[in-house]
């Protein structure tokens, strides 16, 4: 391995060795609480190595939060066939959900830096605002839309919904539950009882789209 190889190997690691620091820092403390000097004595490097790597404390949060969005979308998308019905990717989609939040500690972090970065603007917008909101949900939210779709289409979910409108709503019920948890201290974060939330959300909207017909006891969470 050359020099320049070294080198560039070297800066990746001390730039993921960073990352690594801020979130477990984020996760304790809240991403307001965290400066830049708390992050670099964690890394147990001067601020002047850490602004060479990141220019302020925003654009640090801003990858970190980015990179765990994305690293959510390809989990739910690793977990997903064409073959399943609209019912089956549903229950995938909010499987993942419920599975990072209570595994995991990156649906904390991600909304704690969002309360950080933008504390006046709600994670999924609504209205002619969300026709212009092209962040990196607009990929999970185009996949929930094509779900009801095809729910619709199979006969399981009411034909007079909107797709859109209840895929904004699913959106803004699961990251109001996941914003205020991460403003709950540390240990009462992933509560049985926040768990239980989750799941009796799916439920209750599914029973709400379905068609009068359709066999209730198909919404279990846990069937």
């Amino acid at each position: 391995m050359g020099i320049v190889e070294r080198k560039e190997r070297e800066r990746a690691k001390r730039k993921e060795l960073i990352k690594k620091c801020a979130k477990e820092l984020i996760f304790e403390n809240g991403a307001a609480s965290v400066s830049m000097a708390d992050i670099a004595k964690e890394a147990e490097l001067s601020k002047a190595t850490l602004y060479l790597y990141f220019v302020n404390k925003e654009a640090l949060f801003l990858e970190i939060f980015n990179e765990s969005n994305n690293n959510f979308i390809e989990r739910i998308y690793s977990k997903l066939n064409p073959s399943m019905s609209g019912l089956e990717g549903f229950k995938t989609v909010w499987g993942c959900y419920r599975e990072v939040f209570g595994n995991s500690e990156d649906l904390i972090i991600m909304f704690s830096i969002w309360n950080y970065i933008a504390p006046t603007l709600p994670f999924v917008q609504i209205g002619e605002e969300a026709e212009a909101d092209k962040n990196t949900s607009e990929l999970f939210y185009t996949m929930i839309t094509d779900m009801i779709k095809k729910g619709i289409d199979e006969g399981i979910f009411d034909p007079t919904i909107n797709p859109q409108t209840v895929c904004r709503i699913l959106m803004i019920l699961f990251s109001s539950i996941v914003s205020s948890a991460s403003k709950l201290p540390k240990a009462v974060r992933k509560s049985q009882f926040i768990l239980n939330e989750i799941e009796s959300m799916y439920e209750i909207i599914l029973r709400g789209i379905a068609k009068e017909s359709v066999n209730r006891d198909f919404f279990k969470f846990l069937q």
